[in-house]
């Protein structure tokens, strides 16, 4: 295990970040896109919650381009660490103390936020979620969820715009790479939806938007999403009809739709940074959005 600055590397694509004085319960999940891992953009969403929820420790869950392709039961079973502290969260939440009890132990309630951020945050928010609950044969209580550019609608071309953006540059300028992992997108996208067709499975995509509003898997009811016009990744309609089906399905809903942010760079302005660090705090505080 590698300690940096805080940071404790658990596996090769997940961290946890520890405050000095953390309190027990509190969490924030932070499942970052594929596109923004090596950029200032992450390091941008882990200071707004290390000011907005100083006590709180930070479990960041990043993909990778191999995992992204792998099977289920092998992004599941990478999960493993992350699954191990979230534990370790939770129990110290223990509230199996019989009610009436003249004890004076009290037990702090879990606090724990998920903020999935792209198709490759709403990829690894679902392993973690599945597998999760495969282990403690409940949902992960939350206080809210925020979905950041996401999710993407589950046509082929919405997969294939998002895969060749997570997975190429630029075509002409990364050749001979480019082209030969266009086709090789392109030949993953085709089998992955021919078997589709044929079979009752459904695809990636609709997994995962599925699940992310899966009462047996999340057991709360707020969701936040940032989306916005000039995403030319993640449709804005597509984030849009997600929201309305999540009010469909009772939950609590707020949207926030740009017209000039790119894909997962909406927190970039100081006026959007404003409308994350709110969202963070209705979320956090369990005020009604």
């Amino acid at each position: 295990m590698v300690h940096t600055r805080g940071y404790a590397q658990l596996g090769p694509n997940i961290s946890l970040f520890t405050p000095e004085d953390p309190k027990p319960g509190q969490l924030v999940i932070l499942c970052p896109s594929l596109s923004i891992v090596n950029t200032r953009h992450v390091c941008t969403y882990k200071g707004l919650y290390r000011q907005s929820t100083p006590r709180a420790k930070i479990l960041t869950i990043t993909p990778t381009r191999s995992g992204m392709i792998s099977s289920y039961s092998k992004q599941e079973n990478a999960m493993k660490p992350a699954e191990d502290v979230i534990c370790d969260i939770l129990n110290e939440c223990d509230s199996s103390q019989p009610v009436g009890s003249s004890s004076r132990t009290s037990h702090p309630q879990p606090r724990v936020l998920l903020h999935i951020i792209g198709n490759g945050g709403l990829n690894s928010a679902t392993n973690l979620l599945v597998a999760l609950e495969r282990r403690t044969k409940t949902s992960l209580p939350l206080v809210g969820l925020i979905c950041d550019s996401a999710p993407m609608g589950t046509s082929y071309t919405n997969a294939c715009r998002a895969l060749t953006y997570s997975y190429i540059i630029d075509v002409t300028t990364d050749f001979p790479f480019g082209p030969l992992l266009w086709a090789l997108v392109h030949a993953v996208l085709a089998i992955i939806y021919i078997f589709v067709g044929i079979t009752r499975y459904e695809t990636p995509v609709a997994y995962w938007r599925k699940s992310i509003l899966d009462q047996k898997l999340i057991g709360c009811d707020k969701v936040y999403y940032f989306a916005s016009i000039d995403d030319k990744v993640v449709g804005w309609r597509d984030v849009l009809s997600h929201a309305k089906q999540a009010r469909k399905e009772k939950w609590e809903v707020k949207e926030l739709l740009y017209d000039y942010t790119p894909h997962c760079g909406h927190i970039r302005r100081d006026k959007q940074r404003t409308n994350y660090e709110d969202a963070v705090y209705y979320l956090w505080e369990g005020k009604k959005i």
